[in-house]
């Protein structure tokens, strides 16, 4: 699948299900990813988002549970990086998140000017 077309189904399927920092640490695998496996280890990751390595760890768990990741290496010391490979878990068909409308592109026009309500007589200009 092309890198675009991958970041297209996340935002338009999966994006809506997940806490913010949690869609933001996949668009960051998604951006360290080459053919869809991104080979980084949660120090880096860590670094690039400013948190601590445990916050990364659990917000991995949150991804490789929702199918949205799968492991293929488990780095370490002395043994490289972890290994992912990225992939996209539709919203169940029953979660209310898919009710949601999607925007159809259309220019939204601006609302009509309301009209302004009258002065009091105290404060009209003669």
């Amino acid at each position: 699948m092309k890198k675009i077309k991958l970041l297209n189904r996340f935002v338009d399927e999966t994006l809506i299900g997940l806490e913010p920092f949690t869609a933001i640490l996949w668009v960051v695998l998604y951006r360290e990813a080459r053919n869809g496996i991104a080979e980084i280890s949660h120090g880096q990751l860590a670094k690039i988002m400013g948190v601590s390595d445990r916050t990364i760890c659990r917000h991995i768990d949150v991804l490789l549970a929702n199918k949205l990741l799968r492991k293929l290496k488990t780095g370490g010391y002395g043994r490289g990086c972890n290994k992912y490979q990225l992939g996209i878990a539709s919203l169940p068909k029953d979660n209310p998140l898919r009710t949601v409308p999607r925007l159809s592109g259309a220019p939204v026009k601006a609302s009509p000017k309301k009209p302004e309500a009258p002065r009091p007589k105290s404060a009209q200009i003669s």
